[in-house]
């Protein structure tokens, strides 16, 4: 394996004379005869009667060019000094100095498959955040100025990585190095479009999107990348109240929706109740997004899956970052314990104890408007309220052999409120308190076992402990209120891979969940409890075929659950086919049936001081059914000239829903009404890359239908139903350290139900409510909002870089309505009050990040 290090090419056209003339420098220089260094020295010693010192650690495994024995030794030295690595020194007439250089101008390589030598365009090749590239289309590339201890890290999907240290692997030849890469024996699902929207968003073939956090580029609006945001660019994908956390996929509710960290299930994923992503991204290193066609492998998720991985592979060296916004600060570190041990930890806390920000502001009037927290006070009144957030993100990684690898994962994400209100000039004696704590800790295990080249076993288990609890106490009247929700889940699976040929997969699988969910409420003074607690536990069986060949992706599967506790068994069929018709033109068709048997219940007002109104709930088969889907997607794409073009058609069916779960609004709302929803639409995505900037439009249609036949009328429009949605921008870099990027969302407003005009409520025994009419039967006002980005990075010496965001929500400082209810007026108890939570108004962040 050999690398070519030169001087610093300062134009486009010397690197191309630079490649082209390569072969001839290789063919000119391999007539020299080439041996270990410190043989070669001994050599030059005796030959000139000379002696060299050095450290025998920097020269241990190069090579080096034994010069002419007709040059004298100063011509001799300087034919040394043009190896790239070393530095010769006279120091005295017969004593010469050999150090390893501290620097390199250049590395260049060319990276190409191990068995076809094919050149591999798109690989990433990663030193620093600030010393990166990726191959051209002849699978060439260059990194300037580079350390002579830096570990050059190669990445391409569907390949082995590499990691290669430039001393000790590249050697010191002066060809670039041909770098074979080995392709992964159980990998057969490739990317097809690299780029979607912004670097490292990119397709694959079973027409799910990944993120690759290493390449990723800038979004409008970010300061630094966040998984849930970014998954909300893709058609068919957003959020109707505008939560990241809170993620409709193709008209379904967020509940419906598989979210898993390190094969973690997760059933909290915010942070300030839904603004902030809960992942940490810097240790988050890909995730994957399936809106049908779904793997047989899973389970859950009957509108979407989420799946985010950390880096699984050993480090060689430490390596970091800091970080800091208005909102909060992070750091990650990861550490190489041994050479096949490596400890990475990734922590984020809230700032907000110490500075509250306008950006604070902004987002903590958002989250909490309208709850109990924003309308309490009144005249007269004072009040106080803390809040703060962290999470807490490790990953053990250890290789036993080449062939076996152990991983532990560990996340911790948890959300604190106190609030108190009293009379003012009053101590807090003779206050309303209340708190809310929300925190999901997660724990998972993972072997993976490659017992030959054919065949490869996974093992994982996971236990996730989800807990939500508020207490609102009174402390003149001694009454309080205490409200819990609590989920505890336990897992473990086995996966096993068989490769049946170059072309053939066989995927064959087991797993067993165990999920206990608590509900309770305690009020004292008049004293009341109720005390709610489910365990359901689920088999599954899954077998699944993948082929590729060619032009031609398929994969099929099918899946068997077992649920224990109620003897039903259902067959899950699912199906991803993708063909290429033509260099440029391929078409897919994905399938899938599933289900889930867990869902939230929503209360607008009520629960949880009405700042988390949402509690997760067991079904029990009666008056909370297993939730069932059906899906079908038909989809074509073009793809040239870094255009692509795609439009994709799909077809929903979800069974089984509970009125609670989908926060419409209709008179005995909570009654428990079980009906479904029908959902069709089309997604149009067209994006367009140059040189140094990046195009996309992305348009969705979505209708959705919701069928009950104990409400009047039986259908009407889905809460979700937003029927267009649009997202356009632009991604430009204006110096390779300076990028910029803004776009706008805009969308239809969403269904609300309004009161009947004229008789706005109705008396119910003790009780006065909202005479709601036809559910769902108005909409909110368009939605539009621009957003704009700025990056720029400032790099230091050994691979250290400093970057400065700055983004900016709203731009235009637009009060989008997100949510519209009623409530009774207290004043006249005949009319009905509207409560209008609008969008975040122009909220700026900014972010200062120092890698190491």
């Amino acid at each position: 394996m050999t690398i070519l290090f030169g001087f610093m090419l300062k134009n486009k056209s010397a690197h191309l004379l630079f490649f082209f003339f390569a072969p001839l420098l290789y063919v000119s220089l391999s007539a020299q005869e080439r041996m270990d260094v410190k043989q070669g020295l001994t050599i030059l010693e005796q030959r000139y009667s000379v002696t060299f010192s050095y450290v025998d650690d920097d020269i241990k495994g190069l090579e080096m060019s034994i010069p002419d024995a007709s040059l004298t030794v100063e011509e001799m030295v300087d034919e040394l000094n043009k190896n790239p690595l070393l530095s010769f020194r006279i120091v005295a007439r017969d004593q010469i100095a050999l150090a390893l250089k501290k620097r390199i101008a250049l590395v260049c390589g060319v990276v190409v498959d191990a068995i076809t030598r094919t050149p591999l365009e798109g690989a990433s090749i990663y030193v620093s955040a600030n010393k990166a590239t990726i191959t051209n289309a002849k699978g060439e590339f260059q990194v300037m100025d580079v350390n002579t201890d830096a570990v050059i890290n190669i990445n391409y999907l569907g390949y082995v990585p590499q990691s290669l240290s430039i001393p000790k692997i590249f050697g010191t030849t002066k060809e670039c190095a041909v770098i074979l890469m080995d392709e992964k024996e159980f990998e057969l699902n490739e990317v097809v479009v690299k780029d979607i929207f912004t670097s490292g968003l990119n397709q694959k073939k079973d027409g799910s999107v990944e993120i690759s956090k290493d390449d990723f580029g800038i979004l409008p609006g970010l300061v630094s990348p966040d998984v849930l945001r970014t998954a909300q660019v893709l058609p068919g994908v957003e959020s109707v109240n505008e939560l990241v956390s809170d993620i409709n996929i193709r008209g379904g509710s967020d509940d419906q929706n598989l979210i898993l960290w390190d094969n973690i299930k997760m059933y909290h994923s915010g942070h300030f109740f839904g603004l902030i992503s809960a992942f940490n991204p810097e240790i988050t290193n890909n995730v994957q997004i399936t809106k049908n066609g779904t793997s047989a492998a899973f389970t859950d998720g009957v509108s979407g899956t989420i799946n985010m991985k950390s880096d699984r592979w050993v480090g060689k060296k430490i390596n970091g970052s800091t970080g800091v916004n208005l909102l909060s600060a992070d750091a990650y570190i990861q550490l190489p314990v041994t050479d096949k041990l490596t400890l990475a930890i990734a922590g984020r806390r809230s700032i907000t104890d110490f500075y509250r920000s306008p950006t604070y502001k902004k987002y903590f009037f958002r989250s909490f408007q309208g709850s109990t927290l924003n309308s309490a006070s009144g005249s007269g009144m004072e009040s106080d309220s803390n809040f703060l957030f962290y999470d807490l993100s490790a990953r053990l990684t250890y290789d036993f052999s080449s062939k076996q690898k152990l991983s532990i994962s560990l996340i911790k994400v948890k959300n604190d409120l106190s609030y108190a209100e009293f009379p003012a000039g009053q101590n807090e004696e003779n206050s309303r308190q209340s708190s809310l704590s929300q925190q999901n800790l997660g724990v998972g295990t993972t072997i993976q076992s490659y017992w030959n080249s054919n065949f490869k076993t996974e093992f994982q288990t996971y236990f996730t402990n989800y807990d939500l609890e508020a207490m609102d106490r009174d402390l003149r009247n001694d009454q309080s209120l205490i409200q819990q929700n609590r989920v505890k889940e336990a897992s473990l699976k086995l996966n096993t891979t068989l490769k049946l040929s170059d072309k053939f997969l066989w995927l064959n699988g087991y797993d067993y969940v165990e999920t206990g969910i608590l509900n309770s409420s305690d009020l004292k003074n008049p004293t009341y409890q109720i005390i709610q607690k489910k365990v359901n536990r689920n088999h599954g069986l899954y077998s699944e075929i993948s082929f590729s060949h060619g032009r031609t992706y398929l994969r099929a599967g099918v899946r068997g659950n077992y649920f224990e506790r109620f003897g039903t068994f259902l067959l899950e069929p699912r199906l991803s086919f993708n063909q290429n018709l033509s260099e440029s033109i391929s078409v897919k068709v994905l399938g899938e049936f599933k289900n889930q048997s867990t869902t939230q219940f929503i209360d607008r007002n009520e629960d949880f001081l009405g700042v988390e109104n949402r509690r997760w709930v067991n079904s029990d088969n009666s008056t909370i059914p297993i939730i069932k889907s059906k899906q079908v997607s038909l989809g074509v794409a073009y793809i040239k000239n870094n255009l692509f073009v795609e439009l994709n058609l799909y077809y929903k069916i979800v069974d089984d829903l509970v009125s609670e779960s989908q926060a419409f609004t209709v008179q005995n709302q909570y009654d428990g009404s079980i009906g479904n929803s029908t959902t069709n639409g089309a997604e149009f995505l067209i994006n367009k890359r140059f040189d140094k900037s990046n195009l996309w439009f992305s348009y969705t249609y979505n209708n959705q239908l919701y069928n009950f036949d104990s409400i009047a009328p039986k259908s009407f429009p889905g809460n979700f139903d937003v029927k267009h949605s649009l997202f356009a921008g632009m991604s430009q870099s204006i110096t390779p350290a300076w990028k910029i990027s803004f776009g706008v969302l805009g969308k239809s407003g969403r269904p609300y139900t309004a009161p009947v005009e004229n008789q706005e409520t109705y008396t119910d025994g003790n009780f006065t409510r909202v005479n709601y009419a036809s559910p769902n039967k108005e909409n909110l006002p368009a939605y539009l909002r621009l957003d704009l980005s700025s990056s720029y990075i400032l790099t230091f010496k050994n691979f250290q870089s400093l970057s400065l965001n700055a983004g900016i929500l709203n731009l235009l400082d637009k009060e989008n309505i997100i949510d519209r209810y009623y409530e009774v007026s207290k004043e006249d108890e005949t009319k009905a009050v509207q409560i209008d939570k609008v969008s975040l108004g122009f909220t700026p962040n900014l972010s200062l990040r120092y890698h190491f």
